[in-house]
């Protein structure tokens, strides 16, 4: 099992004018069907403005308000989930420091091609790290848990 679709699907109706397809830019949330991922255009965005974005990648097809409006509903998930998503970003932190960490011994570009001579070994991704992806194991588990429940009615509806 692995964290992409085989073959890879394109997933358009996930959230409005964002698109998630596993064979490109690893699976990341792009705006629209190209290859640009939310993440990349997000220093610029929040440092700068949807000008600099703009003018960095070119026209996007989304807008500043439709950005703000989608990190807007994302930072809005409260509770059990919130704490996934916290866990989420949290266990990618630690991924990318052990990364560094190891690259930070090397100059100039690095070869981190599986398998080929010379090449850097560098530390596995969270999902197949057992500590990290018990974190997000278990707290999926929670959250699936809290939909699963009987939700209690109020006195009052």
């Amino acid at each position: 099992m692995s964290i992409w679709r085989t073959p890879g699907e394109e997933s358009i109706d996930v959230y409005p004018g964002l698109t998630i397809h596993d064979g490109r830019v690893s699976g990341s949330i792009t705006i629209g069907r190209t290859r640009l991922p939310l993440w990349a255009v997000l220093a610029d965005a929040v440092k700068g403005d949807w000008a600099d974005v703009e003018l960095g990648y070119g026209p996007t097809g989304w807008s500043e308000l439709e950005f703000l409006g989608f990190l807007s509903n994302l930072l809005n998930i409260r509770g059990e989930f919130a704490r996934l998503l916290c866990i989420l970003a949290d266990v990618e932190r630690i991924e990318d420091e052990r990364v560094d960490e190891v690259l930070s011994h090397h100059e100039g570009i690095v070869d981190v091609t599986p398998g080929a001579a010379g090449a850097v070994e560098i530390p596995c991704a969270w999902w197949v790290d057992e500590e990290l992806k018990t974190r997000v194991a278990d707290q999926l588990r929670r959250c699936l848990a809290t939909l699963e429940s009987e939700v209690p009615k109020s006195e009052d509806a």
